[in-house]
Order: structure tokens, then sequence, then C-alpha cells
């Protein structure tokens, strides 16, 4: 039986009620004050409650399409055997050559973060107002010798919707990943930033300066900048910074790059969505109309988007939407050679599926030119 659809739900349904019958017909037999009647009765009330959890997990799991089966589930597809169709250039290159801008604070270590180790730092950002933890990691090469005199490239990470910083850190495995690429002379040695994006819990900001607040894209973009420039040793061009992020964190990613090309070259995004949402959990989230277009990730790819800039774009054939939004996307952007589309056939919307791709899209990102000049 599959892990989505209607059939998994009606049959736990079934399952619960029956357990809920069951307690309801046996309680009465039960009501002695022996401890094997009152060891029966705890067993029925824990069933109850047990089978009403699956339900719920069950439901969860079908709306958010988390898991798309039980080899999903269960870890089946960590690997990248998963991947299927890869559409786009393999080796494309960008032309490189940036400009590194003078570092205001070159060859320091600030605020006592160590390089190889990831810490977390409250910023209280100087336009926005907002603050927030954001993660940092020096690679190990940070300071060293052979990095005095070469401002590092920046890759900031944003987590989905209502996940944290550490997802990236924890669940993603993200620093070793990166740790790995660049060990193998794969990638250079780059810094990562990872900021909260739910800078207003619960609210969900979609990474938005939300009219009367809080000025999360502000946050994101300008003080994020800015506080990580005036801290580290790195590149201040927009040729030396890429985003990435999953979900939520994705369709940020694409809508941050595509509004702030003086800040970012290249961005990568793991099942990401092309257009704001809009439930409870945003609220109003726009003035108006044209400043919610100006929010829509398709919008700005048709209408604003630079040639130069660089996109990996990531989707599952059974995580809803994914792939059509992906291909969409890269349609619909100026420079359609700028964009990979890569196709998984298998994989639902969880840490899994968004890890076991890390590698396709740092390869990308580096290719890309990001790490050039």
């Amino acid at each position: 039986m599959s892990l989505t659809g209607g059939a998994l739900l009606a049959v736990t349904s079934l399952v619960a009620l029956a357990a809920l019958a069951s307690t309801v017909l046996c309680w009465d037999r039960l009501a002695g004050r022996r401890m094997r009647d009152v060891v029966r009765r705890l067993l029925l009330v824990l069933g109850c409650q047990l089978t009403a959890v699956v339900v719920l997990l069950v439901w969860v799991n079908d709306n958010f399409d988390l898991y798309s089966s039980w080899t999903d589930l269960t870890g089946g597809y960590r690997s990248q055997k998963q991947v299927v169709l890869d559409v786009g250039p393999s080796t494309s290159r960008g032309s490189g050559g940036a400009t590194h801008a003078a570092p205001t604070a070159a060859g320091t270590v600030a605020l006592g973060v160590v390089p190889g180790v990831a810490q977390t730092v409250d910023v209280t950002g100087a336009v926005s107002g907002v603050t927030a933890p954001v993660w940092v990691w020096l690679p190990p090469q940070y300071g060293t010798p052979a990095y005095a005199k070469r401002p590092l490239p920046v890759l900031e990470a944003f987590p989905g919707y209502p996940g944290v910083p550490a997802t990236w850190i924890h669940k993603l495995g993200l620093v070793e990943a990166l740790r790995s690429e660049i060990e193998a002379g794969r990638m250079r040695p780059t810094v990562l930033v990872v900021p909260t994006i739910t800078v207003a819990p619960p609210r969900d900001t979609e990474c938005t300066d939300v009219p009367g607040g809080p000025s999360a894209e502000t946050f994101l973009t300008t003080d994020v900048h800015a506080w990580v420039t005036s801290h580290w040793d790195v590149r201040t061009d927009a040729g030396g910074w890429s985003t990435i992020g999953y979900s939520t964190g994705a369709f940020c990613a694409l809508k941050l790059t595509l509004r702030h090309p003086e800040l970012y070259h290249s961005a990568a995004s793991l099942s990401g969505y092309l257009h704001p949402s809009g439930d409870t959990t945003t609220g109003r989230l726009f003035a108006d109309a044209a400043s919610k277009e100006h929010s829509d990730v398709l919008w700005l790819a048709r209408n604003q988007a630079p040639a130069g800039q660089w996109f990996f774009l990531m989707g599952s054939r059974e995580d809803g939407t994914t792939v059509s939004d992906a291909r969409t996307l890269a349609g619909a952007l100026r420079a359609p050679d700028r964009a990979r589309v890569l196709v998984l056939g298998h994989g639902g919307h969880n840490p899994a599926v968004w890890r076991s791709v890390l590698p396709a899209a740092l390869s990308y990102l580096e290719s890309s030119g990001l790490h050039r000049g």
C-alpha cells in the first residue's frame, strides 16, 4: 500500500475507530480493581492514542509530501542513484575574473567563531532592526598563510519553514558536504552562513519585508551581507556570493538572488516553488498586488532576471509540482543555458532527499564560476 493517497489514511482511520470502539465495549468488563484489569484498561487507552497519532501523521505526510513511499521513509533514496534525469549543461563555466573589494577585517576571526566549527551568533540588523540567530562556518583553510590575502566566497543557506538553521547543519549535513568537496579539490574553501528566516515566529514571512514589520528580506540580504563582510575576510562582490535553500528556503534563495543581483551570483533550489504562499501562517504580506508580483519568482525571472546569474533547480517526481516548477523557471530565464534542472525519480519532501543532491548542487555552484577570480 502506498504511503501517500487516500487508501492508507482510510485504513489507519478505520483502525483508530476500531480501537475506540473496542475501548468502549470492553471498558465495563475490565472495571475490576485487580492489577491486570488496570493494565488492560491502560493498554486500551494507549491503543486509542497511538492509532490517533498514526492517523495524524499519515494525514500530515499526505498533505505535505514529506515521504513519498516506504522506501523513502526508511532512507532508501539517500544515494545519488536516485538521479534519473539531468537536463542542462553539465560543464558550464562562468566568465570569472570577479574583482575583490577590499576586505574590512582581513585576516581576522571575529566573535569567537573558530575555523572548522559551525557556531551560532545572535545578529541585529543595522537596517532592518531584526535580531535573529545566524550560523557561521569558516573552512579550516580560513586564516592560513595560503589564503591570507585571498578573500573567500560565501554560501548563504536558507532553511525551510518552520525549520531552523541547525537543520542545515545536523539533518542535511551541509558542513560535511562542503568539507568533503573542499578537501577533494572540487570546491574552493567557502564560508557558510545560515541565517534564521523565521524572524517573527511562528509567522512565515516568505523572506519578505512585511508592511509594518518585520523586514525579513532586508535582514537576510543587506544586513547579513554587511555583517559578514565586516567581520570576516570574504569577498564582497556579487560574484563571490551564492545562495541555497530547501522548500520555503529554496523559494527565498531564488527570490532574493533574482531581486538582489548586486549581492548574489547564483542560487541552488532544492524542492522550491515559484509563487509566495498566502495562508494563516503568513497573514497579509504585501501592501498591494504590485509588491506581491515583485516577490513572485516566475515574474522576476520573466521580467528582470540578469543574464549573468546561474541557477540549479532540483525537483522530484514524487514531490508535488517541484519538477514542473523547476522546468517552468528554467524556461523563463533570459539565459536558459545558465540553469540546470535535476529531476529525481523518487523521494518526497524531506531532508534525506535534499542531502542526497548536495554534492550535485555544490558542484554546479562551483562550475558556475562563483569561486573564480
